[in-house]
């Protein structure tokens, strides 16, 4: 109500009635996350608090790198659509929306939606030798979105040739050992679903060959006595590698002879035509000769017609045989035996002359044999 006055002079009172309306509040509700490419995966309300009777909407959403469809915008009271993120981050995603009512218009709302990325993943094919640990972890590429984190789970494939198989729930990647008994190399394959961050991808194949490794025998005698040679043999593979490199006439094919001087394990690494190896091993035994341990280690003399006499200690096992050479000297004792010697020797010639005594040696519990000399020098007697 107002007056107006001029020289004293009071106006009539007049009333101006204004009407102040309301202005409205806009509430945005719905997931603050959700997946990439579920199908109505923006689910939004737009509320006015003034009531829905004679309101209007408006809302938009800005272009983002990775999110498709580009942009959009709407005038209805919810925002409903299907966002797809092609990159392997969560990226967020900003709508902005406004409500008038009677023509006043609310402050804008900006809400932030989070489309977490959801794997994508090719099939991929393996291949690997028996009993060799399978690990299979996807990189995120051209090909595959592999969110970081994401976990695999998969169930057992059903194989008569295949053993080691085992289920994976959650898994930072997918990994197996199994062995392959059927002789020849054999394909499984297994389902693979990626799940990262609760965003579940599609599932995939990986498909593992397994190859079969050889199974050699590996033969030869173990044991030899010193200063033999054995030959080895192996098969069941394409090619060989043996070692050490010692006392071997070959290393590099199938069936070597080795001479070894003290005991030594020779191995060998056979090899398939698929590539696959295994390795055998054998150890040869050196069995040591028996010997005469107490022979002088001087020539030993006596004066034409005195007695020799000589008791050979051996080494442990043995036994021997020894006969004489005379060289100009003779006895009338025996010329040979297998126990002590005790010989008159006689030298009739104008010099010495030696008389050697050879021993042949045999191991009788490993068959090893040795010859052993022992010389004795005969004076004759002064005239």
């Amino acid at each position: 109500t107002a007056t107006t006055t001029t020289l004293s002079c009071v106006s009539a009172p007049v009333t101006y009635i204004v009407t102040i309306k309301p202005k409205p509040v806009l509430t945005v509700s719905g997931n603050n996350s959700v997946c990439s490419g579920v199908t109505g995966n923006v689910n939004l309300t737009l509320t006015n608090s003034l009531g829905s009777g004679g309101a209007t909407w408006t809302w938009n959403r800005d272009l983002l790198s990775g999110i498709t469809p580009n942009t959009s915008s709407g005038v209805s009271s919810a925002i409903g659509e299907t966002l797809t993120n092609s990159t392997s981050s969560s990226i967020q995603v900003s709508y902005m929306a406004t409500t008038t009512t009677a023509g006043c218009i609310s402050s804008p709302q900006t809400f932030i939606l989070t489309i977490k990325p959801k794997p994508n993943i090719q099939s991929a094919s393996l291949s690997i030798c028996s009993s060799n640990p399978i690990v299979f972890s996807p990189v995120n590429d051209a090909d595959n979105i592999v969110p970081t984190s994401t976990l695999y789970s998969w169930s057992v494939p059903t194989s008569s040739s295949l053993s080691g198989m085992t289920a994976g729930n959650a898994q930072s990647a997918f990994g197996q050992t199994l062995t392959n008994t059927s002789g020849s190399d054999q394909n499984i394959t297994y389902t693979l679903t990626p799940n990262s961050a609760g965003c579940i991808g599609s599932s995939f194949a990986v498909t593992a060959n397994i190859k079969f490794e050889p199974t050699p025998q590996i033969s030869g005698s173990q044991s030899i006595c010193s200063g033999e040679a054995v030959q080895l043999f192996v098969n069941g593979g394409a090619t060989y590698a043996w070692t050490p490199n010692m006392n071997i006439n070959a290393t590099f094919i199938e069936n070597p002879t080795v001479s070894p001087t003290s005991t030594t394990t020779y191995s060998v690494l056979v090899t398939g035509s698929n590539g696959c190896s295994t390795s055998r091993s054998v150890a040869v035994n050196i069995n040591t000769n028996p010997t005469i341990t107490n022979i002088p280690s001087s020539v030993q003399s006596v004066c034409s017609g005195g007695t020799y006499s000589f008791t050979p200690i051996t080494s442990s096992g043995a036994s021997y045989e020894w006969t004489r050479e005379n060289n100009g000297a003779y006895s009338s004792n025996v010329t040979n035996g297998s126990s002590a010697i005790t010989n008159t020797l006689v030298n009739e010639l104008q010099g010495p002359t030696t008389v050697a005594y050879n021993f042949n040696l045999i191991n009788t519990t490993t068959g090893c044999v040795n010859a052993q000399t022992l010389n004795v020098t005969v004076y004759p007697l002064p005239s």
